[in-house]
């Protein structure tokens, strides 16, 4: 399927509201995760010497990341 460029524009634009409406919630519903099973989960499978470079090309507020820099030079 091929979209044109008005096809795109409102997808990127219906994305955005739902993202805009509902980025409160999702602040309140996840800034106090606790996130380190996921930084273990992560760490288990990186292989080689030390320091890392990671990107993170994910969604969400990026705790997971923001918490595993320190944390992993710490290991």
């Amino acid at each position: 399927m091929e979209l044109n460029s008005q096809d795109l524009e409102k997808i990127a634009d219906v994305t955005l509201d739902f993202y805009n409406q509902h980025a409160q919630d999702f602040w309140e519903g996840t800034r106090d995760h606790d996130v380190s099973q996921n930084i273990t989960a992560i760490l288990q499978h990186i292989k080689g010497e030390r320091p890392f470079t990671v990107l993170d090309f994910g969604c969400g507020p990026h705790l997971t990341l923001a918490v595993a820099t320190p944390t992993a030079a710490a290991e």
